[in-house]
């Protein structure tokens, strides 16, 4: 289960920080899902990696494709150490 918190802009969190590890932790624990902040411009990168992965692969449903992108995004926020990511889809294709 996840937990997203819209908010207006991403840059409006001063303390990043506070939304580290820790509160991390917390929040896993006392609701069993896993938080995610993230503004309008990011949910909407997340719904198009959703699409661009359902279509290269007609097995996968959107609803899965944006499962295992909020799961990836989970991933990269925890090796990031905070919740305060933005994350870039790339395909195979392309260079990083």
């Amino acid at each position: 289960m996840y937990a997203i918190v819209l908010i207006p802009d991403l840059d409006l969190i001063d303390e990043r920080g506070d939304y580290g590890d820790l509160f991390t932790r917390n929040f896993i624990e006392s609701t069993n899902a896993l938080p995610h902040l993230m503004d309008i411009s990011e949910l909407l990168r997340m719904v198009q990696a959703a699409n661009v992965i359902s279509a290269q692969n007609r097995s996968i449903s959107l609803m899965m494709a944006f499962d295992f992108y909020l799961a990836r995004r989970s991933e990269n926020a925890a090796r990031a150490g905070s919740l305060c990511i933005e994350m870039l889809f790339r395909t195979a294709g392309e260079n990083s």
